[in-house]
């Protein structure tokens, strides 16, 4: 998470959509250059605006780096815009209407046809509200933002850090909030752990592959040629059960179907390597070797000592309950099945006159849901 050193245009973008909150209309505005840094200063200075242009700039790089950094996460995507979190806030469902013979084509001589026959819509309306707040605290002194205007560099320079430290904590707290909500549907599919939804790759693959080798470990899996083919096979196959209608793979027997492109396939990166290294190369067609379209993760809770074991671990608390899972491999699960929501930040500068400097915050609050009523598939090597 380095700092990130913005180029002079976005430099320049960011300042004059701040310049234009802390000085109104008739805002100096910085060339895209960066050369009229001073004169740009001295306008903030004659209008004693630092505070509100510390604000400006909360507001801008909030939006600068929200609408930059979505399809950049290292966390699995489950982010959702505002709007299509609204939407999920509140879900309305019906289950589908079932299906009669039409009448039209068998009518008996002397029977009698009903028209008015009431055919009820069963509904279910979840409501997710789960909410997270969190804020981010900074002091800089006068002398610091005064120096900033001195130059195009320093100018250049002082923005970044502002955008950099915005950045690596919107990093580390969206990773973390996309982390626990994926682990915590994880561990509902897991601790219920029935026959369907819970796939253990090794037991069927050393059951059903009769040329599998019977003392094969979960430790030594991702290093077998045969078990990778196998298990890619099997995630292949619940991909294209998922996209057709069923209630099994669910867990409150909705009749879903989730197809490819609303699918979430989130795979351990060593299977996914070792599919390269160890299966493709010996595979005379890599046509009958593929995995459907997924992300990686290097670790799904934390390192450990580095091994397979600990990087394939889930670890999550919720309710009262620990989950602690070694050897995960994967997790398949629909679009609406987990979410995360990033609303705009509230942002406040003030100037602390005793120390002359400006403290400056940052308000978060995240929306997390998980619908347990949607299609999702754990593939464990055990």
């Amino acid at each position: 998470m380095a700092l990130t050193i913005l180029q002079n245009t976005d430099v320049h973008t960011l300042m004059n959509d701040s310049l234009k909150n802390a000085l109104g209309d008739n805002a100096v505005l910085v060339s895209e250059d960066l050369t009229n840094a001073v004169d740009v200063g001295v306008a903030l200075a004659n209008a004693n605006a630092y505070e509100h242009w510390l604000e400006g700039m909360a507001v801008a790089t909030a939006k600068y780096i929200f609408s930059f950094r979505k399809y950049n996460q290292k966390a699995p995507n489950i982010l959702r815009s505002s709007q299509e979190y609204g939407q999920l806030i509140q879900k309305i469902r019906s289950k589908l209407p079932e299906t009669f013979t039409n009448q039209s084509q068998h009518l008996v001589d002397g029977a009698s046809y009903d028209d008015n026959q009431f055919i009820n819509n069963e509904v279910e309306v979840k409501i997710f509200k789960d909410r997270i707040d969190f804020e981010c605290r900074k002091s800089i002194t006068r002398d610091q933002l005064k120096t900033a205007f001195t130059n195009a560099t320093e100018l250049g320079s002082f923005v970044s850090m502002l955008f950099g430290l915005v950045e690596n904590r919107l990093e580390l707290a969206m990773e973390e909030y996309i982390f626990w909500t994926l682990k915590r549907y994880m561990a509902e599919v897991i601790t219920n752990n029935d026959s369907v939804r819970c796939v253990h790759l090794l037991t069927e693959y050393k059951t059903l592959v009769p040329t599998a080798d019977a003392t094969l470990t979960a430790a030594k899996a991702l290093y077998d040629e045969g078990f990778l083919v196998y298990a890619a096979a099997r995630i292949m196959d619940y991909k294209d059960l998922l996209a057709r209608y069923n209630t099994r793979f669910n867990e409150e027997g909705f009749q879903n179907h989730t197809p490819e492109e609303l699918l979430h396939v989130v795979l351990y990166n060593k299977f996914v390597d070792n599919m390269g290294t160890y299966a493709k190369s010996n595979t005379f067609n890599e046509r009958f070797l593929k995995l459907p379209k997924h992300e990686t993760v290097a670790y799904w809770t934390g390192l450990g000592d580095g091994s397979d074991k600990d990087r394939t671990t889930v670890k999550v608390e919720y309710d009262g309950t620990t989950l602690d899972k070694s050897y995960v491999l994967g997790f398949m699960f629909d679009h609406d099945g987990a979410f995360v929501d990033h609303d705009e930040p509230s942002r406040e500068a003030h100037y602390v006159k005793s120390g002359q400097f400006y403290n400056y915050w940052y308000k978060e609050v995240i929306g997390i849901g998980c619908d347990f009523s949607e299609n999702a598939i754990a593939f464990l090597i055990d």
